[in-house]
Formats: C-alpha cells, structure tokens, sequence
C-alpha cells in the first residue's frame, strides 16, 4: 500500500529516549513533530508564537535525527501547517 508507521516525537521525549528514535527510523518510519515538551500551543499564542514553536520543536528533531519530519500532530493550532520538505 505505500504506508508507512509514522511516530509523534517531542524535543523531550527525544532526549529521554534518543535509541528509541534511533530505532523508529533505522525501521523506516516517520517522524512528526509534536512539541517541545509540557509548553503546549494555546489560544493566548499569537500565530507568530505558534510558528516559532513549532519550527524550533521541528528544527530540533531534524538535527538530532538528521532527518526533517514530514508532518506535526498537535491541538489548537490556527491553520493548517505544511512541514513537507522536498529531497
């Protein structure tokens, strides 16, 4: 079918438990963004502030993993969000 298992990562729980990741993508799952830790989007953020939360949990997981993840997985944010990033 062309699917493939696909695995939320926050920048915490990526430091708590790197080999997982490791693991995730040595399997040839996806990563997606899902925060940085307990700090969550909510509706006191400008989308501005959203923005820049999201790209800094989504800077961080592509430098520790070396891979950019191709989506976010994540509540109250304002638009639509594309992470795809092109080979």
């Amino acid at each position: 079918m062309g699917l493939s298992q696909q695995w939320p990562w926050t920048r915490s729980r990526l430091s708590i438990i790197p080999t997982w990741c490791a693991h995730c993508l040595q399997r040839g799952c996806e990563i997606i963004g899902h925060g940085i830790g307990v700090r969550v989007i909510n509706s006191t953020m400008s989308e501005q502030q959203e923005q820049a939360y999201i790209q800094q949990a989504l800077d961080t997981l592509q430098r520790a993993t070396g891979t950019a993840p191709v989506g976010w997985l994540g509540a109250r944010v304002r638009r639509v969000i594309s992470v795809h990033h092109s080979s």
